[in-house]
Parts: structure tokens; C-alpha cells; sequence
């Protein structure tokens, strides 16, 4: 089926292309200088904010018929699930991949790992290498989707040829759950990392400013962190919670502001792109997200944004719910509490409004700390490395420097 070239196809696979809160695929995708990349998908979104020249979408339609013939089809077979595709969809990805014959297939989260096991077996392809990432709630809340989904999960244990893994804790829990130790590798996923002396506070600063990006989701503990906020805002003159981010939780964190009395003072600003959220951690002072254990058994990986505002110089205020603590280290980048503490995390504001110094010394530990393990550049040049080699292509000059970072 794999054509052998000098420079290999990776199949960059994502259900759909792309939700901004997983624009770390795009990332990753921009960092393939060594192959070739097309992404196949079943829906598009974004495009405009995370172009790509090579895209294929098997619900995208050129004109009016095709797409009354794609709403007709839909009708007649409803979805199931997140983690297998519409017979359909199956076969048009399929038949791409047929065309396109790639070297590698690539994605994220174990659910699209399992969509493929039926796009790769519908077309007979036993010897396409697939690789997928691990990144979170697709292992965490595995049970919470029920034991169909669990048991296509360690079948995609069997199928892939390497399994990387986003944190040391979620390689424990991939590990717990059956997967071969010898096809697990960790792998970060990278963070840009600005210029120094990117902050732009304004000379005449009106407030200080405590930021929040995540999606409104249980795990992500938004409602403590909004708790935790009026605990402390009195005690804290001209301060605002800005949040960043939608999800399901939105309407309950909006009305919450209003019960504590805070509704001025928190600011939702909304799902928005990637160079927004980047303005707002070069204004703010300090970052807070505070993650939980939720009761379907999820969990924070390690956590994408904290990483990102530490590479910004921010301090950083999170929980030791699951691999947050490879993200921010206690008293050294930022301040950890125990999940659900609100009143500790409140304090911890309290700790970093009052103390400059202290803000300061987190933040170049945390920028200097996501230089370190996180950068973008370096991760994706792992990355590649490893897809290379999986699919029998090597890069030589880069080979050594890619392991030697990693261990």
C-alpha cells in the first residue's frame, strides 16, 4: 500500500478540522518540515485561522447538491457516538487514503485513534503505520463513555505502532490500562515561546489582572476559580477575573458571578483565536485554573494553557489534580492547592496581588522552565523524528539531539 519517497505522507486525521481549543494539532502540523502532510477530516472549521494547503473533508460539498445529498445521508444513518464514524464518512476516508496512499497516519485522542481502526479496515490497510497522541479525557473518562469504547481503545493499543503520551501521569494511566509498554513514549505537546520582554502592561495600569483560558467544563474547575475570586476580591482593590474560553458551564459560571456579587469584576470573554489569548497573557499578572477530578473519573492531563502563560512570565495558580504538577512545580513557577480548596486558592491570589517580587520570580522560573521542556520548536522536531522513523525514514542530523532532549 506505502509508496516509498524521498520525502514520506503523513495523514494527519482529525474528526474535525479545527476547534481552537486544540490548536496544538495545528501546531504540530506547521512543524512537519521533513514530510508532507494532508489532513483528511470528516468536518471543517477555522479554516481561516488554521489554513492548510492540503485538506480533505468528507462532509465538504462544492455546491448546493452535494450538500442536500451529505444533510440526506446523515439523515438515513444518525450518529452514534464520538469514537466510530457514519458508514459513509468510513468509506469516503477510506477511499481518500486509497488515493493518496500515505506513509503514516496520524492523530489525537484515542476516540479518533478508534474511528480509524473501521476507515483502516474498510479499506484492508494492515500495514499503514498508525501513531496517535494521547492527550487526555480519551484515557481519563474512557469508562465515563462506556465499556464499548474501552474495549476499541485497546484494540487501538494493538493496531498502533507508537503511542505517545502527553504527561508521565497519563502514561500511567495508558499503562493501567493495558497498553504494551514498548509502544508508549512521552511527548509533551509544545508551547510557543515569546521573545523576553514580551509583557505589555500599560505604564499606567488600571487593573490587576488575574486571567483564566480553558473551556467551561467541569474539569476545569472554572466555578471554584470563580469562588475562589470573590473569596479574595475585596481584599484585592481594582483587581477582574478575565476568563477566556465557552463550553457547557458558561451559563452556570455567568449566573454565579451574579449570587457572590461579582458580576462586574469578571469579565467572559469568549472563545478566541490564539494571538487574542496570547495579548491577554502578555497584559495580565497572574494566571489561576482550577482543575478537578470530575465524577466520570476525569482528570488534567497536564494542562496546555498553564504551560503557555508560565512561557508568557506569568505565575501560575493551579491544583495537583492529575498531571498538573508537570506543568506548574509548587513554590517555584507558581502555587499549587488541592482540588476543590477554594479558600486556598483564594489565598494564593491574595499571596501574589500583595507580593511583586514573588510574581516575578515565578515567572522567569516558568518562562525559563517552559524553554526547557515545552518548547514548540523542539517538540516537534521529537515529534517528527519519531514519525519518521516509524514509517522507516531517518533524519540523521537531528536524530541525536531529538533523544538526548527527550531522556
Amino acid at each position: 500500500m506505502t509508496v516509498r519517497r524521498e520525502k514520506p505522507l503523513f495523514a494527519w486525521y482529525s474528526n474535525t478540522y479545527l476547534h481552537r481549543s486544540e490548536n496544538f494539532f495545528y501546531r504540530q502540523l506547521c512543524g512537519m518540515s521533513d514530510a508532507s502532510v494532508q489532513v483528511l477530516a470528516q468536518w471543517i472549521t477555522n479554516l481561516d485561522e488554521f489554513p492548510t494547503p492540503l485538506l480533505y473533508s468528507a462532509e465538504r460539498a462544492a455546491n448546493i447538491a452535494g450538500r442536500i445529498k451529505n444533510a440526506f445521508v446523515r439523515r438515513l444513518s444518525p450518529e452514534q457516538n464520538r469514537y466510530t464514524l457514519r458508514s459513509y464518512v468510513t468509506r469516503r476516508l477510506a477511499g481518500q487514503i486509497t488515493a493518496m496512499s500515505p506513509d503514516l497516519i496520524y492523530c489525537l485522542f484515542g476516540w479518533h485513534a478508534s474511528q480509524l481502526l473501521d476507515v483502516l479496515a474498510a479499506g484492508g490497510y494492515h500495514d499503514i503505520p498508525l501513531v496517535y497522541h494521547a492527550a487526555g479525557s480519551d484515557i481519563l473518562a474512557a469508562d465515563s463513555m462506556g465499556p464499548e469504547y474501552v474495549k476499541r481503545l485497546r484494540k487501538t493499543f494493538d493496531r498502533a505502532a507508537l503511542i505517545l503520551c502527553g504527561s508521565q501521569f497519563l502514561m500511567s494511566r495508558v499503562l493501567a490500562m493495558g497498553a504494551p509498554p514498548e509502544k508508549l513514549r512521552l511527548h509533551y505537546i509544545g508551547v510557543d515561546i515569546p521573545s523576553a520582554g514580551c509583557r505589555s502592561i500599560p505604564r499606567n495600569k488600571r487593573h490587576f489582572r488575574i486571567l483564566a483560558v480553558s473551556r467551561l467544563a467541569p474539569v476545569k474547575g472554572v466555578q471554584h476559580t470563580i469562588r475562589a475570586f470573590a473569596m479574595a476580591a475585596s481584599e484585592m482593590p481594582h483587581s477582574i477575573l478575565e476568563i477566556i474560553g465557552d463550553g457547557e458551564e458558561l451559563a452556570i459560571c455567568m449566573e454565579l458571578t451574579k449570587t457572590l456579587n461579582v458580576t462586574e469584576r469578571v469579565i467572559f470573554r469568549g472563545s478566541l483565536p490564539v494571538s487574542a489569548v496570547y495579548a491577554a497573557m502578555r497584559d495580565a499578572d497572574i494566571f489561576v485554573q482550577h482543575n478537578v477530578r470530575t465524577a466520570e473519573g476525569q482528570e488534567e492531563a497536564i494542562g496546555g494553557s498553564p504551560i503557555e502563560a508560565a512561557a508568557h512570565s506569568l505565575p501560575v495558580i493551579g491544583t495537583t489534580s492529575g498531571g498538573v504538577a508537570e506543568a506548574v512545580v509548587h513554590d517555584t513557577t507558581g502555587l499549587l492547592v488541592q482540588p476543590g480548596d477554594e479558600e486556598g486558592m483564594a489565598d494564593s491570589m491574595l499571596q501574589l496581588y500583595r507580593n511583586s517580587g514573588l510574581r516575578a520570580r515565578y515567572g522567569l522560573s516558568g518562562r525559563e522552565r517552559a524553554k526547557n521542556l515545552f518548547d514548540l520548536k523542539q517538540q516537534n522536531r521529537k515529534l517528527q523524528q519519531m514519525l519518521l522513523e516509524v514509517c522507516g525514514h531517518s533524519t540523521p542530523a537531528i536524530s541525536e539531539f531529538a533523544y538526548s532532549a527527550a531522556n
